[in-house]
């Protein structure tokens, strides 16, 4: 680091001591100042526009103080910058390719606001900083979208686009104030703006800035929410929408079932393009939107859920031909509780939809617990929602207690009781008119979907007197949850083999039910 440049970070007096040698601290970033500092000499007429841009990095990527620190910085280097390319070839051993490409995209995005033929820089700065074609391609793509259109299919990265209902070729969005443009690259998402107004986790994103993200990240724009997980739907939905997906038979069997091709020449089938739901019945072909609701006789299922359930479906080869498009949809939208002056939870978020196992992970005293009270109802929100469906959560369990089983972290079963004896207890208690034969087969039902059969007659045990093993006694108390068949069954996480029903359990983990 030259004198100068140490001098005027150790000038910031009122600044912190940890801010006044961040540089000192981190070569990398000194490294980083310099490649700013001569950006300057490309356009010196438009040196406030490269100033805005490298400050929008700044002050996104570090704290306040330190980015100001760091803006002093870099005007210390406009007079008297390192030549560009030596500049870039001192970070060319800094990072992985990962690292290095996206700070190409930061590079390129400064100089695309001052120079037309931004483009033509591209191979250089691929030169200094030792990146490929290929990962050049995905740069030009994250800062153009355009740019991809140029590439040959072998290097264009997958790409596509939410826009406001109506766009074409969009994944449609009602509400959304401008286009977001989604990259996908090495197993990452690059998501930026058309303009000013979104803001990532609470902190406001500038115009055409891109930026990766991460899996816990929540992105809000005008009154759209955007998850990761629903990232992960959609890239997959373009990406075989776009390779081709085949129809599947739309039937209502109490509610909409998906079966594999139908031969019946007037039947209603289905299948994804690559931004929307085809809906083919008589002949004629029918478009919904992502975010939209398909209903059929009287049933209304999210075209999203559908979607799922197709995606599913074609990537599951001959392992099954029927798959039902989930009931369940359950939104948890920055939930929080308090114990008195104490806050338990504070906003949180996420999306689940039937048939998915969802694991909530964290250290002790986080507020797993807490959270899963929350959904049963013995914890009371004190700011937030959860839905079911678009509804209150709360007032559905109110209306009927049976929506919900939980299993708590503690076994619920009698030691000295079998395992058929502790279900057919529990079938007396929950079923409606438990008949002897309806407690019965209910029973035998449920001993196949824990894959006790064999062990009906084994007395349950506990800690002291392990006729069972741990997994196994668990399965007995999610069998109980079983008679009154639950859209939900939250579970405290623990040593266990499976979910029930298995089935659904066994189809998650090879990929074949969402």
């Amino acid at each position: 680091m030259s004198g100068d440049l140490a001098g005027t970070v150790k000038a910031a007096h009122e600044t912190p001591l940890f801010l006044k040698n961040v540089l000192h601290r981190d070569e990398r970033t000194a490294k980083i100042i310099k490649v700013f500092g001569s950006l300057f000499t490309a356009s010196r007429a438009a040196a406030d526009d490269i100033q805005q841009g490298i400050s929008a990095y700044l002050h996104f990527n570090y704290q306040e103080e330190i980015a100001t620190v760091l803006e002093a910085a870099v005007d210390q280097y406009r007079d008297s910058p390192t030549p560009f390319e030596e500049a870039m070839q001192a970070l060319r051993t800094s990072w992985d390719v990962a690292g290095k490409a996206f700070f190409a995209i930061k590079v390129c995005e400064i100089l695309k606001r001052v120079d037309p033929g931004w483009a033509k820089r591209l191979r250089s700065i691929g030169q200094n900083l030792g990146l490929s074609d290929s990962v050049l391609a995905f740069v030009g793509a994250v800062v153009d979208p355009n740019f991809a259109e140029s590439q040959p299919p072998p290097r264009r990265p997958v790409q596509f686009r939410l826009a406001p209902a109506g766009a074409a070729n969009s994944f449609c969005v009602e509400g959304l104030p401008d286009s977001l443009y989604v990259t996908y690259w090495q197993n990452d998402f690059y998501v930026s703006a058309g303009r000013n107004g979104a803001s990532l986790e609470g902190k406001p994103v500038p115009a055409n800035f891109a930026f990766r993200f991460d899996s816990l990240d929540e992105l809000r724009f005008g009154r759209f929410r955007l998850l990761y997980r629903q990232l992960q739907m959609l890239q997959r939905w373009f990406h075989q929408g776009t390779n081709g997906v085949p129809k599947f038979s739309l039937k209502k069997e109490g509610r909409l079932v998906l079966r594999r091709p139908s031969e019946e020449p007037n039947g209603r089938t289905c299948t994804l393009r690559p931004t929307w739901l085809a809906v083919t019945e008589a002949g004629v072909e029918r478009r919904f939107e992502w975010q939209g609701t398909l209903e059929f006789d009287g049933v209304k299922t999210p075209v999203s859920e559908i979607a799922e359930v197709i995606l599913a479906l074609s990537g599951a080869g001959g392992t099954s031909d029927k798959r039902t498009a989930s009931s369940c949809w359950l939104e948890l939208d920055n939930v929080g509780c308090n114990f008195g002056k104490m806050r338990g939870l504070r906003e949180i978020s996420c999306l689940a939809a039937g048939c998915q196992m969802v694991a909530v992970m964290g250290p002790s005293g986080c507020g797993k617990s807490t959270l899963l009270g929350t959904l049963i109802g013995s914890v009371p929100l004190t700011a937030g929602v959860i839905k079911m469906n678009g509804v209150d959560l709360s007032r559905l369990v109110r209306q009927n207690p049976r929506l919900l089983g939980y299993v708590p972290q503690d076994n619920i079963t009698f030691a000295t009781l079998t395992v058929a004896e502790n279900l057919r207890y529990g079938a007396r208690l929950r079923l409606a008119e438990p008949t002897k034969k309806k407690i019965d087969d209910c029973v035998t039902s449920v001993l196949e979907e824990i894959d006790l059969k064999d062990r009906a007659t084994v007395i349950v045990g506990d800690e002291d007197t392990k006729t069972l093993s741990g997994g196994q006694r668990k399965r007995v108390s999610l069998g109980l949850c079983e008679f009154f068949a639950p859209e939900l069954t939250p579970e405290p996480l623990f040593s266990w083999s499976f979910i029930s029903p298995v089935s659904r359990f066994l189809d998650f983990l090879t990929g074949c039910c969402f």
